[in-house]
């Protein structure tokens, strides 16, 4: 996801929002310093995977985040996910799966909130 997310925001960059973007290699342990930091500065969070949305890592990270920078958040965390379906088949998979339209959609979203 961090290729779309790099094109997500520089989409997005040419409406003068500026989305600076973490690529979390491990979930466990996270690195919770890194992105407590951004969200500090930003005050904005917006979390994109794969999985469906319903207990997804998304969750978890937007979970703990929330937890130590609540009073940070300026506006409510965004998830772009795949959909709560079963996978699709591979003809179906590009509807299935985040698009650089829904992330940049989502950055929009919480800079507007």
């Amino acid at each position: 996801m961090v290729p779309l997310a790099l094109e997500a925001a520089e989409s997005v960059a040419a409406e003068g929002i500026a989305a600076p973007v973490m690529d979390l290699r491990t979930i466990s342990p996270p690195d919770t310093p890194t992105v407590r930091a951004s969200v500090a500065k930003t005050g904005r969070l917006v979390v994109v995977h794969e999985a469906p949305r319903s207990g997804g890592a998304g969750a978890e990270v937007i979970a703990s985040l929330v937890e130590c920078c609540f009073y940070a958040l300026r506006s409510p965390p965004r998830r772009v996910t795949g959909f709560d379906l079963v996978y699709p088949p591979q003809l179906l998979e590009d509807a299935y799966l985040p698009s650089v339209a829904r992330v940049a959609a989502a950055l929009r979203q919480v800079v507007e909130d």
